[in-house]
């Protein structure tokens, strides 16, 4: 039997469709408190299907209802890939067999319905996160203005948080920083990010860089080379380091599944902090050749937790709000801190494909227009030095300590003096 109209015609939902992808798009922090998510099905729920070549009218076979049974992803998948072959055979239609804590029951389901199913599956995560974080704000008062407030709310979840270089983070992902969840990485780069701006002047360089997750996996993988070498961006810090006034700096290792601070502000000293009480990562000493003396690791208090999380959060909305407003892109509101460092840090890595290439924010410094000057003006309790918990202190030798020798290869055993 030929099919009546084109496949992909025939199994694609309406954009306006409820749950589908048009329909997440357009969803905004308003709405998700009034959305009733359907219920997902446990994995392997389905017992069978059988194609059926009835074309079906029915809102039940075509919509998603309130009362639904949405298969698993990984049970719905094989059938979803059967489609186009199927629909050529003549079959409109599937039903399928549920087996849900020893009840069975049959669903009838039209193509387009099958995929309303795969983008709720896909969507799961965001509307949760969504949920959780339209509650935090509301109980946690995270959004005291009622100007911020209507305008975050105004928002789409599928929106990228506004005003940073780093990376691309959706407005729902920051959802992640509540409860001890695992907090995704991008969402860490964007409080790096922050921190630094906060810290940066705009009259001169800034005296403090914080670097973003990648910066240690990047000096990993050319330290293990054979030659060691820099790559562009650690290149670039080297520079800064020895030709502008950074007093401290920071950067965040990832390692076990887990994310740990290390913070330097003063020569001779490495601090360490990390809330479930790692010991420093083996790489910090293989990778740079520091000598660790361990001083004492103080207890992480619990009750700070939520307030460390629920600050980033709350400076990463208002900052995204005034970032916004503003409308500027990123580069319409930075200067480089010195032309040297810009261009080591967006220069070419020929054959190097270890190299993550990540967004360099610390090579900028903020002019007057940018946002950062709005956010500290209103005072907003933020990512503070002083306010974080105690760390652990770790000597280590004074790293960089002289500036290299201009056109000779970089070796990093070399620029260590062990203390």
């Amino acid at each position: 039997m030929a099919p009546l109209t084109n496949f992909s015609t025939y199994q694609s939902p309406s954009p306006t469709a409820k749950f589908s992808e048009g329909f997440f798009e357009d969803l905004k922090f308003k709405s998700i408190s009034e959305l009733g998510y359907p219920f997902i099905a446990p994995q392997k729920s389905i017992s069978g299907f059988t194609w059926s070549m009835e074309i079906p009218v029915t809102a039940s076979a075509m919509l998603i209802l309130l009362n639904d049974i949405i298969p698993d992803l990984s049970d719905i998948t094989m059938i979803v890939q059967q489609l186009p072959a199927v629909y050529e055979q003549g079959y409109h239609t599937v039903d399928i067999s549920f087996c849900i804590e020893g009840t069975t029951m049959i669903r009838m389901f039209h193509f387009l319905k099958l995929h309303l199913c795969m983008s709720i599956n896909n969507h799961q995560e965001a509307i949760s996160l969504t949920k959780s974080l339209v509650h935090s704000i509301d109980a946690d008062q995270l959004l005291e203005s009622s100007h911020d407030y209507c305008m975050f709310m105004e928002s789409k979840i599928f929106f990228f948080v506004q005003g940073f270089h780093s990376t691309c983070v959706w407005l729902w992902e920051l959802g992640h920083l509540l409860d001890e969840k695992w907090i995704k990485e991008d969402v860490l780069n964007l409080a790096c990010e922050l921190l630094y701006f906060c810290l940066a002047l705009p009259s001169k360089d800034p005296s403090f860089l914080f670097l973003p997750t990648s910066f240690f996996m990047d000096a990993c993988w050319c330290y293990a080379q054979s030659p060691p070498f820099y790559s562009p961006k650690l290149l670039a810090f080297h520079h800064q380091l020895t030709t502008t006034c950074v007093q401290a700096y920071g950067f965040i290792i990832w390692d076990q599944d887990h994310f740990s601070g290390y913070f330097r502000r003063q020569p001779g000293i490495l601090e360490h902090g990390d809330s479930l009480h790692h010991l420093p990562a083996p790489d910090v000493e293989e990778v740079l050749n520091w000598s660790v003396a361990l001083q004492g690791v103080p207890n992480w208090d619990p009750s700070l937790s939520h307030t460390f999380r629920h600050a980033i959060l709350q400076d990463l909305l208002i900052y995204h709000n005034i970032s916004q407003c503003q409308n500027f892109s990123f580069f319409d509101c930075v200067e480089p801190c010195n032309e040297d460092c810009e261009e080591l840090a967006i220069g070419t890595i020929g054959g190097s494909p270890g190299v993550t290439g990540y967004n360099e924010f610390n090579v900028y410094k903020p002019m007057e227009i940018h946002p950062i000057f709005e956010f500290l003006d209103r005072n907003v309790s933020g990512l503070h030095l002083a306010q974080l918990p105690t760390t652990m202190d770790l000597r280590w030798g004074d790293v960089l300590a002289a500036p290299l020798p201009p056109n000779l290869p970089l070796q990093p055993k070399s620029l260590i003096t062990p203390s």
